[in-house]
């Protein structure tokens, strides 16, 4: 399968941000609407065969229907489910952007402080190496592209801590500053080295120096990023008031101006037994097949069980289990109307559509509605906080910027900060 460059760079970006908040897509079945009239959900089960079975094991007969040879009615065709691709070798971590931007050449200064692509690659090449099942299949030059720009978003960071880190150099005394570095230091020891012998797959100091050296950094290196980091952190936290008092009124307004947000749809968890007809030699045998499933779970059996053993739809390995699915979503209107009507835990008559007969079952439903302002004052409270302290933290570090000298060799003639 072709990987082109958007879906690769769109994914990694994600990643590195940590700001995905796409909505999952529910594996909901390709059922078209059905071909005759069906018992309303929620009826009376009509007797079957057997004493106390709820499902006749013969389709119902419909009065004064004329036949057809023209073929029944097709729902819209549905496209097959996404494959993701099998797992395959993660994508070599050559040194190519290195080919362009030497491991050990300049990136970017900062003020006095440097930033090497030794400081930068092995956090880029961590990333590749946990998302490499993504990148399966993609062409080398844009496993290239993605790196480079991994790169220029990590120095883009870098500089941020170190402005922090001359501006905490300037205004802390030596002789605390060299105390503050080696407590840092201490804590790089415990809390770093077992979590880069796990992302590096090392064992060993020097296994792990022998790695890091290879992309350009070491042990070192890493703790002295580390030092730089922490103490720009601790820094900041020091210099910039991040808390402040939320009102009532700014929360009211937050509500208001976001309410879409809180409002709901309505929405059913549920289960299913299905059959399709292409595995009967005719609608009769497929018909009678899901009246004995339905019969067996009448009687006690284990609906997931059963689902996992006989039924043919596209959760049955799950036990014929569906996630939260809203009004409207499914194909067939039958079944929409089913999920949506039944009493939660009742089995549904038997349900055509284009392709199968179905059995479900309502697990839970929700219906419409809006999430009180209420309940949702502690989230609102928590998100304004957080904008505050974001909106602090952003203007400090404008105003460093403005007084110390950036440049990156990302930057063009036009674009450098000088």
């Amino acid at each position: 399968m072709k990987v082109t460059t958007s879906i690769v760079i769109g994914s990694l970006v994600a990643c590195l941000a940590a700001a995905d908040a796409a909505r999952g897509q529910q594996p909901y079945p390709s059922t078209g609407a059905p071909q005759y009239p069906i018992a309303n959900p929620g009826q009376n089960f009509a007797p079957g065969q057997a004493s106390g079975a709820p499902y006749q094991t013969q389709a119902p007969v419909q009065p004064n229907q004329p036949t057809s040879t023209n073929p029944p009615y097709q729902g819209p065709a549905q496209t097959a489910p996404y494959q993701s691709p099998p797992p395959a070798a993660a994508p070599q971590q050559t040194a190519s952007p290195a080919e362009l931007i030497e491991r050990g050449e300049i990136l970017a200064w900062v003020g006095s402080e440097p930033i090497l692509a030794g400081d930068v690659l092995p956090s880029v090449n961590e990333l590749l190496t946990q998302n490499a099942e993504q990148l399966a299949g993609a062409p080398e030059v844009e496993i290239e592209k993605l790196k480079r720009m991994l790169m220029q978003r990590e120095v883009t960071r870098m500089i941020d801590n170190k402005l922090l880190l001359l501006e905490a150099k300037r205004n802390i005394p030596k002789e605390n500053l060299d105390g503050v570095f080696q407590r840092i230091g201490d804590e790089f020891e415990k809390s770093q080295i077992d979590r880069l012998y796990k992302t590096t797959n090392t064992s060993t100091r020097s296994q792990l120096d022998a790695y890091l050296r290879s992309l350009g950094s070491s042990i070192a290196q890493q703790r002295q990023n580390f030092q730089e980091r922490m103490l720009g952190t601790q820094w900041l936290r020091q210099q910039v008031k991040t808390e402040t008092e939320i009102t009532h009124q700014q929360m009211l307004k937050y509500y208001w101006e976001h309410i879409d947000d809180y409002e709901h749809e309505a929405q059913a968890r549920w289960e299913e037994l299905s059959v399709d007809f292409a595995r009967f030699n005719n609608k009769a045998e497929a018909y009678a097949k899901l009246a004995e499933l339905g019969n067996a779970v009448f009687q006690g059996a284990n609906f997931q069980e059963l689902a996992k053993a006989e039924s043919h739809g596209l959760t049955s390995a799950e036990g014929g289990q569906y996630d939260w699915t809203t009004r409207g979503a499914l194909v067939s209107e039958e079944l929409n109307r089913a999920l949506f009507t039944l009493p939660v835990g009742q089995l549904s008559p038997i349900l055509e559509s284009a392709t199968s007969f179905h059995i479900v079952r309502v697990i839970e439903r929700v219906d419409a509605g809006r999430k009180p302002f209420l309940e949702a004052q502690v989230d609102i409270k928590k998100t304004l906080e957080e904008e505050f302290a974001k909106g602090q933290l952003e203007s400090f570090l404008k105003g460093l910027r403005k007084d110390t000298r950036v440049w990156t060799v990302f930057d063009d003639q036009q674009t450098a900060r000088r």
